[in-house]
């Protein structure tokens, strides 16, 4: 491993913390141990080597992590100009959460639409439990809609004075 790769024992138990809460968020361990690795850098980009040998983790573990981690869109490979190496970093898109999660809740809102549909005989309380379910999850979805336009046009400013 290159020397300037190395984390400090703060920085390692730093990435320890973090994936532990990536883990707890619903990310497999290994994944979340990588993906945490890549979000803290310094490097920016690390290789399948790099990672492993910083992180003490097997080849498969690896493997599967940074599998798990480009399947979801969260890290990308690439490859160095002259380099056979692969190079990995974190996917830095700060809306990628919000927009998984719009499209999460679209979904999870179509079923209980169609879960409403097909109870009518259910008792008035459930529906209208239902009901509320459903209409907060539109509600929630416009509202993260207006908040990343807002975000964007604020971004947009921000470059424009600096």
């Amino acid at each position: 491993m290159n020397q300037k790769n190395q984390l400090s024992p703060a920085a390692l138990q730093h990435v320890e913390r973090f994936g532990f809460f990536l883990e707890r968020s619903g990310h497999p361990p290994a994944a979340a141990r990588v993906l945490a690795l890549l979000l803290i850098g310094p490097p920016s980009a690390r290789t399948f080597e790099d990672i492993r040998d910083t992180l003490g983790l097997s080849k498969g573990a690896v493997s599967g992590g940074l599998k798990h981690l480009q399947q979801t869109g969260r890290v990308v490979a690439f490859k160095k100009s002259g380099l056979r190496k692969r190079w990995f970093r974190a996917a830095l898109n700060p809306t990628d959460g919000v927009a998984r999660f719009m499209a999460y809740s679209a979904a999870l809102r179509a079923h209980l639409e169609e879960g409403l549909r097909l109870s009518a005989d259910a008792e008035p309380d459930f529906t209208a439990a239902l009901r509320d379910n459903i209409d907060f999850l539109g509600f929630l979805t416009g509202s993260l809609q207006d908040i990343e336009a807002r975000w964007r046009l604020r971004q947009q400013e921000q470059r424009d004075v600096g």
